[in-house]
C-alpha cells in the first residue's frame, strides 16, 4: 500500500510539473505580449476580472474537496453504489451552483463602474468582458466537470494535468497567434472559454473509459447527506478565506489606486503565484498519499512525516523568498523596462507576504488530507472580514504596500495560531513545542541567509542586465542552499530526505 501511495503521489508530481512548465511559460509569453502591444491597463483588467470571478466561485469551493474526500473509502472498498451516490450529488450540486454563479454574476454587472477607477481602455467594453469571463466560468458547471472527481480520488492527476498541458499549448498559441496578427483583446479572450469547456469534455471522456462502472446514479441516505454537506460547510468556510486573501488585493487595488498601478503590480503577483502553483502541483499530488497514510498508520508516523516534510517546505520556501528579494527588480528589469518597476521596499514585502503564505502550507493539507476542517470553522470568516477592512483602511493611509501588509497581519496574527492549535490538539495530539521553535529557527535562519545574499548580489554588479541576472541566481543557488545546509547538517531530517528523494527517483 506504502509503495502503491508513493508511485500515484510520484506519477502526480511528475505529470502536474510538466503540465505546469507549459501552463507558466506560455501564458508569461502571452502576458509580455499584451503589456508590450495593448499596455498595463489589460493586464490590470484581466487581474481584476479573474478575482472577481474567483469571489463568485466560491458557491463551489468546498463542495469538490468534501466529495474527493468522501470518495476516498468506497472507492477503495470497490463500494460502486456509494461513488455513484456521490458523483450523481456532485453532478446535481453543480448544475445549481452554475444557475446560482449566473445570477451572482447578473447582479455584480451593475457594479462593474465602480471597481475600476479612472477610465477604461477605450476599445474594450467593460460589461462585454464581464460576460466572457462569466460564460468561462459557468460554462463548466453545465459540462461534466463533476468527473474530474474521479481522476482525484482515484490518485490519477496525472490525466487531468496531461489533458490540461495538451489544450494550454493549442490555447496559448492561438492567442498569441491572433495578438501579435490583431492586437485586439476580444481575440484573446475569446480562446479562453473555449479551451475550458474542451477540458472538461476530455477529463469526462478519460475519467468514463478507466472507471465505466462509475456513473451518476442513484442518491445518498439522509445520514450521507448530512455528513456531506455538514463537511462541505466547514470546508466552504477556509475556501472562503483563501479566496478573499487572493481575491481581494485586486479589487481593493483596481477601486482605490486603478488598472495601470493594478497591472504593474499584478506582473510582480504573477511571479509570486507561478512558484505558489508549482508547490500546489506538488502538494496536491501527495494530499491523496498523505490521507491514506492518516488511516493507516499510527499517530507517531503520521507526526514524523509530517516533520520531515514540513523540514523541506522551509527550506524549499526560504530558498524561493530569497529568490524574490534578490531576483525581483534584475528580472523585472529585463521582462518590462525601468518605468514599470515598483519600489524596492515593496520587494521586500511582497518576500515576506510569500513567506507567511507558504510556510503554513503543508500544516493545512494535512489538515485537508485528514478531513478536519470543522475544527477551525471560524477562522478564515474572522481572517476574511478583518483582512477586507484592513485592506480598504491601508491602501488608502500607503498606497500599494497596505494590501500586503494586511495580508501578512492575518497570515501570523490569526491563522497561524489557530492552524497550529488544531493541528496539534486534534490530528497529533502532542504539543506543538518543538514546531513551534523548529519554525522559529527556519524563519531566523532563512532571515540570516537571504541578507548575506542579498548583500553579495548588490556588491557583484556588472553592466549588462542579463549577466547581472545570472550573477545573481548563482549567488542564491549556491549561497542560500550551501548556507542552509551548513546551518541544518546536523539536522536527523536530511539524511531522510535524501534517502526518501533517491528513492522516489529510482522508482521513476
Amino acid at each position: 500500500m506504502a509503495q502503491s501511495r508513493s508511485k500515484n503521489a510520484s506519477r502526480n508530481i511528475v505529470f502536474g510539473l510538466l503540465n505546469k512548465v507549459v501552463t507558466l511559460v506560455l501564458p508569461f509569453v502571452v502576458r509580455t505580449i499584451i503589456i508590450y502591444t495593448l499596455g498595463n491597463e489589460y493586464v490590470g483588467l484581466s487581474s481584476l476580472f479573474t478575482s472577481l470571478l474567483h469571489v463568485l466561485n466560491l458557491s463551489e469551493l468546498g463542495f469538490r474537496s468534501a466529495i474527493v474526500y468522501s470518495m476516498y473509502k468506497p472507492i477503495a472498498e470497490k463500494d460502486i453504489p456509494r461513488v455513484n451516490a456521490l458523483l450523481n450529488e456532485f453532478k446535481r450540486v453543480y448544475r445549481i451552483v452554475g444557475c446560482v454563479m449566473l445570477f451572482a454574476g447578473v447582479i455584480m454587472s451593475f457594479f462593474l463602474d465602480k471597481l475600476v477607477k479612472g477610465d477604461c481602455p477605450p476599445d474594450v467594453n467593460l460589461y462585454v468582458l464581464f460576460w466572457i469571463y462569466l460564460f468561462n466560468t459557468v460554462s463548466s458547471y453545465f459540462l461534466f466537470a463533476y468527473k474530474s472527481s474521479l481522476l482525484m480520488a482515484n490518485q490519477r492527476r496525472d490525466i487531468i494535468s496531461t489533458v490540461d498541458m495538451v489544450l494550454s499549448i493549442i490555447e496559448y498559441i492561438l492567442q498569441i497567434t491572433l495578438l501579435l496578427i490583431f492586437k485586439n483583446y476580444y481575440v484573446y479572450i475569446i480562446i479562453v472559454p473555449m479551451y475550458t469547456i474542451a477540458n472538461n469534455i476530455f477529463c469526462a471522456r478519460a475519467a468514463t473509459k478507466l472507471w465505466p462502472e462509475y456513473t451518476p446514479v442513484g442518491t445518498l441516505s439522509k445520514e450521507e447527506r448530512k455528513d456531506l454537506y455538514s463537511r462541505t460547510g466547514a470546508v466552504l468556510g477556509h475556501k472562503i478565506g483563501a479566496t478573499v486573501i487572493n481575491s481581494a488585493d485586486s479589487i481593493v487595488i483596481s477601486a482605490f489606486l486603478g488598472l495601470s498601478i493594478l497591472g504593474i503590480y499584478s506582473n510582480y503577483y504573477l511571479i509570486m503565484t507561478s512558484i505558489v502553483s508549482i508547490f500546489t502541483v506538488v502538494y496536491t499530488s501527495i494530499v491523496p498519499s498523505i490521507g491514506n497514510s492518516i488511516v493507516t498508520e499510527s499517530e507517531e508516523k503520521n507526526y514524523e512525516l509530517f516533520q520531515k516534510l514540513y523540514f523541506i517546505t522551509a527550506w524549499v520556501v526560504g530558498f524561493c523568498s530569497c529568490c524574490f528579494l534578490c531576483l525581483y527588480q534584475p528580472f523585472m528589469r529585463i521582462w518590462v523596462g525601468e518605468n514599470r518597476l515598483l519600489p524596492f521596499y515593496m520587494v521586500v514585502w511582497l518576500a515576506i507576504y510569500f513567506y507567511t503564505w507558504q510556510f503554513r502550507a503543508m500544516g493545512l493539507h494535512f489538515k485537508d488530507a485528514a478531513g478536519m476542517w470543522k475544527q477551525d470553522l471560524l477562522k478564515p470568516y474572522i481572517g476574511a472580514v478583518i483582512n477586507v477592512a484592513t485592506n480598504i483602511i491601508l491602501v488608502q493611509l500607503i498606497g500599494l504596500v497596505g494590501a500586503l501588509i494586511s495580508t501578512i497581519v492575518i497570515f501570523v496574527i490569526i491563522y497561524f495560531p489557530w492552524e497550529t492549535k488544531v493541528l496539534f490538539n486534534d490530528l497529533f495530539e502532542c504539543s506543538a513545542k518543538k514546531y513551534l521553535i523548529n519554525t522559529l529557527i527556519y524563519v531566523l535562519a532563512t532571515c540570516g541567509v537571504s541578507v548575506v545574499c542579498l548583500w553579495l548580489c548588490n556588491i557583484i554588479t556588472v553592466n549588462n542586465p542579463v549577466l547581472q541576472l545570472a550573477i545573481d541566481i548563482a549567488v542564491c543557488c549556491l549561497v542560500f542552499n550551501g548556507m542552509y545546509f551548513m546551518v541544518f547538517k546536523r539536522s536527523k531530517y536530511i539524511p531522510e530526505v535524501k534517502a526518501m528523494l533517491l528513492k522516489s527517483v529510482r522508482r521513476n
